[in-house]
Order: C-alpha cells, then structure tokens, then sequence
C-alpha cells in the first residue's frame, strides 16, 4: 500500500464526516477513496488523527485524540 504524505487542506479535515473526506480525497489530491489505501487526515495541532478507508462492504473512519 502506497503512503505519501500531503498537508493540503487536512487540517480542515477532522470537522467533516465521511462524504466530505472521501470528496475531498477525490478532489484535492487527485485519488480515488475506493482504492483501498489509507488516508490520514491530522486536525491543525496534531491532536487529533483520523483515518478513512474503504473496506469493500463500506468506508470506515477512525479517530484518536
């Protein structure tokens, strides 16, 4: 599984729930969210982490403070 990290636009990305991120994988950094891959979103201090990926029955979103 290919990981790059990319600091566009993530810190707006712990607000929004899971339509929003998988739109703005699609838009912003060019990926389709279906692929399998892992994507990291970090609020704007670092404290909190979200993870979305989508596991073949539906996405699934994760977050740690």
């Amino acid at each position: 599984m290919p990981v790059g990290p990319s600091r566009r636009h993530t810190q707006r990305g712990c607000r929004r729930g899971i339509d929003a991120l998988s739109a703005m994988v699609r838009s912003v950094l060019g990926v389709d969210p279906f692929c399998g891959h892992l994507f990291v979103f970090f609020a704007a201090r670092g404290r909190i982490a979200r993870i979305l990926f989508w596991d073949h029955n539906g996405f699934a979103l994760y977050s740690k403070r």
